[in-house]
């Protein structure tokens, strides 16, 4: 398969341009803000994206926390166009998915990766206030030490894809609509999951 990381440079300018973007979706800048901004320029370059954002691009993140927010700006993907998903483990983690190709990529930040920029700050005497010299640190460590990169196979269902709904199914016990497939069923007949399981689960 080869280093994927070998491949990837990645445009200051660019990543400066995001920063700014980011910072107003975002509302502040922080460590995360631009470990996902680096993330998904990472996987712009890896899957050959020209331009963000991609219509046949889906991304599922791993973290509701700073990251998720950057990599939304970056892309443009949303939970309300069907174009993010999320799944909630945690992790400094998102996988770029190409709908055109079938292409799939997961980039996950090194559990040392924190260490390093930390270590590279106290070398250059850095203040922590200093946004801007903070992120240079953080976008100047090489990718191959920052992020552990996979390719990966993500299969959609025909209700996980962007576009109308596919199927629309009143529940039978509240009478609530309920979208894109995600009834269950009992004694044949279509429920939402609260009835059939209790509220937040």
């Amino acid at each position: 398969m080869g280093d994927i990381t070998k491949k990837i440079e990645l445009s200051y300018d660019e990543f400066l341009a995001e920063v700014k973007k980011a910072k107003k979706f975002h509302g502040h800048i922080c460590g995360g803000i631009f470990t996902g901004i680096k993330v998904a320029l990472a996987a712009k370059k890896i899957l050959n994206i020209k331009k963000y954002p991609d219509r046949d691009l889906i991304v599922i993140t791993e973290i509701d926390r700073c990251l998720t927010d950057a990599v939304m700006s970056v892309t443009g993907c949303r939970l309300g166009r069907k174009t993010l998903k999320f799944n909630d483990y945690g992790k400094f983690g998102a996988t770029f998915c190409s709908l055109a190709d079938g292409r799939a990529v997961r980039i996950a930040v090194r559990p040392d990766a924190m260490d390093r920029i930390q270590k590279e700050i106290e070398k250059k005497n850095i203040d922590e206030h200093d946004k801007e010299s903070y992120g240079l640190a953080v976008f100047c460590l090489p990718v191959k030490q920052h992020f552990i990169i996979t390719k990966t196979e993500v299969n959609f269902s025909e209700y996980d894809l962007p576009g109308r709904p596919k199927v629309i199914k009143p529940c039978s016990m509240c009478g609530e609509n309920i979208f894109d497939g995600r009834h269950e069923t009992k004694n044949g007949l279509a429920c939402c999951r609260p009835c059939l399981n209790g509220p937040g689960r």
